[in-house]
């Protein structure tokens, strides 16, 4: 399994954090096991189930005014998919969004990205989490989205090697929802939406 990534600043803080969905149930190891390995658990008032954040991972919270852009929750989840989709294209990837029950974005049976908004009063927060190359062993203490019957994968994982950074995967993805949420060109992106990298 490739673990290894190349550095730098922005990287997450090991955590679990649960959803709105989400139940100690979907653990598969106990709160001192989990500390044990170095990492927290959070509770979230994002959609979804329980997943994972941490290094070698793109964790990006754009924050949206979906009613300036027009846009009810389920396009805006839709586009962040899409935005996921583009990026990993860039990539070699073929992936896929849209699956029924499973939001977020998958390689084949795998998942290779979650996405779990919260909006109030129009305007839509946390994000979505893309494994660039993450230790995918860190979900083996969880039921990761609430799938007990699939699998997760990385970027990494999916070419072969490990030199794949997650500040790179970050660019690609912050100029593709750009795109989508027709915000133009990387420059302008970054005053509109504020993408948060890094620890929570």
């Amino acid at each position: 399994m490739l673990t290894s990534c190349p550095t730098t600043n922005a990287q997450h803080a090991p955590v679990y954090t649960i959803g709105k969905r989400g139940s100690s149930r979907d653990f598969r190891s106990t709160p001192d096991q989990i500390r044990d390995l170095g990492a927290i658990i959070h509770s979230s008032p994002r959609g979804g189930e329980v997943t994972f954040h941490g290094p070698g991972q793109l964790v990006a919270y754009p924050i949206v005014h979906l009613r300036d852009r027009q846009l009810g929750a389920r396009a805006y989840v839709e586009s962040l998919e899409d935005a996921l989709i583009d990026s990993l294209r860039e990539y070699g990837i073929k992936a896929r969004g849209r699956v029924p029950g499973g939001t977020g974005v998958w390689v084949g049976d795998r998942k290779i990205a979650a996405v779990g908004v919260r909006i109030s009063r129009g305007v839509a927060s946390h994000g979505i989490a893309l494994n660039v190359c993450t230790d995918l062993s860190w979900f083996r203490h969880i039921v990761p989205c609430g799938f007990r019957d699939k699998g997760v994968t990385s970027i990494a994982a999916e070419l072969g090697q490990a030199n794949v950074g997650v500040e790179e995967a970050a660019a690609v993805f912050t100029e593709a929802l750009g795109r989508r949420l027709l915000y133009g060109t990387l420059e302008s992106v970054g005053e509109a939406i504020p993408a948060v990298v890094g620890a929570i």
